[in-house]
């Protein structure tokens, strides 16, 4: 099973990285996330979305703060597969917090051309939750990415729409949720999201 960690320091940069992950990164077409390329700079730098931006900021504070771990699990496809990895943010002495990540679940389908790199792309944008990988469609409706193509005909277009990571409602509310039960003793514990306490 893949399993991959990296740590933050004190100040949220990259310090450490361990397991498979410039196999994973090649293997994944993002040689640029190699380690060369990403030790020592903020976390922050590889997240665009200001509403995961807040959420992990929530996490690792409150993880630090509570000294506890955390675990949650989502969804991180490829072209090929669909893919169910678990998370978990641990505290260290130094004030860092670890990052492990390992695939739970992994399934292949037929190759979805809208997620694969390096093809030519449009200006026409669409939203994907970095949580569960539906795709926001007009009406505010989140939908998995083979329902998009049908819908949206992506398969009659070229070049095809710039892909955006962001959060729907639901993973949104699941993910604040959690935040707020870290350190609560007897807290619920969100079902899907999915986060849970050590």
């Amino acid at each position: 099973m893949t399993q991959l960690s990296y740590r933050i320091d004190r100040q949220d940069c990259l310090t450490e990285l361990s397991g498979d992950w410039d196999a994973f990164a090649e293997a994944n077409g993002a040689p640029h996330l190699v380690g060369t390329a990403i030790l020592g700079r903020p976390l922050w730098d590889f997240l665009s979305d200001p509403t995961t931006v807040r959420i992990y900021r929530g996490l690792v504070a409150r993880i630090r703060k509570q000294t506890q771990v955390a675990r949650f699990r989502f969804r991180c496809d490829s072209p090929g597969h669909r893919r169910m990895l678990a998370m978990e943010m641990a505290p260290d002495a130094a004030g860092g917090v670890w990052f492990r990540v390992s695939i739970d679940r992994e399934q292949e389908r037929p190759p979805v051309t809208l997620l694969e790199g390096g093809r030519p792309r449009s200006g026409e944008l669409l939203t994907v939750c970095g949580w569960c990988e539906r795709v926001n469609l007009p009406g505010d409706r989140w939908v998995e990415v083979e329902e998009a193509v049908q819908e949206l005909r992506l398969f009659e277009v070229s070049p095809l729409p710039r892909l955006s990571h962001g959060i729907c409602h639901s993973c949104c509310e699941t993910m604040m949720n959690a935040i707020d039960g870290i350190g609560r003793p007897g807290a619920d514990v969100p079902a899907v999201g999915i986060i849970s306490q050590a």
